[in-house]
């Protein structure tokens, strides 16, 4: 069932980053040939393809983030040579990495929520930045949950590792 759920969710962020990935290729490519070659102006296009550009840009790292190829500097884990050393900055760079997001996520409902209260709007479309944040909100807990799946794994196999070394002893 997880599986399946994940299969589910891996290919509805795809969808979402090739769908909105193509809208922006496509109206930048429109707006600069009737700009520069027509002459003429494709109003307002902008607040299309910056709505189009939050759910590609936190969509995409949420999905990289279930991936595992987010950036990372991890060049600690080349020098260290001990195993059970290298588990430990694991651990301690999942659990602030969770914890980090948990906060930025909290954050991004607060956003939301400011922009339900003010009723802020674009200024020619009159699009709700609701629109505009929800995307951040979505890929963010996204985040949390792949991050705190993450954090599981590590101890997982710090636990493993520790039983593999009783067994060595």
């Amino acid at each position: 069932m997880l599986n399946k759920f994940n299969l589910f969710l891996d290919k509805l962020l795809k969808a979402i980053m090739i769908t909105s990935g193509i809208f922006i290729t496509v109206t930048v490519f429109i707006a600069v040939v009737l700009r520069y070659i027509f002459e003429m102006d494709l109003y307002a296009i902008d607040e299309f393809q910056m709505l189009a550009a939050y759910w590609f840009y936190f969509i995409s790292a949420a999905y990289a983030s279930s991936h595992g190829k987010q950036i990372t500097a991890d060049i600690i884990t080349f020098v260290l040579k001990k195993e059970s050393s290298k588990l430990f900055v694991s651990l301690l760079v999942n659990i602030i990495s969770a914890l980090v997001l948990l906060i930025f996520a909290y954050w991004s409902r607060d956003l939301v929520a400011f922009a339900i209260t003010a009723s802020q709007k674009t200024q020619v479309w009159q699009i709700s930045m609701v629109f505009y944040y929800f995307p951040v909100v979505l890929g963010l807990s996204l985040m949390v949950i792949f991050a705190f799946r993450d954090l599981a794994s590590c101890i997982y196999e710090i636990v493993d590792f520790n039983k593999k070394q009783k067994q060595v002893n």
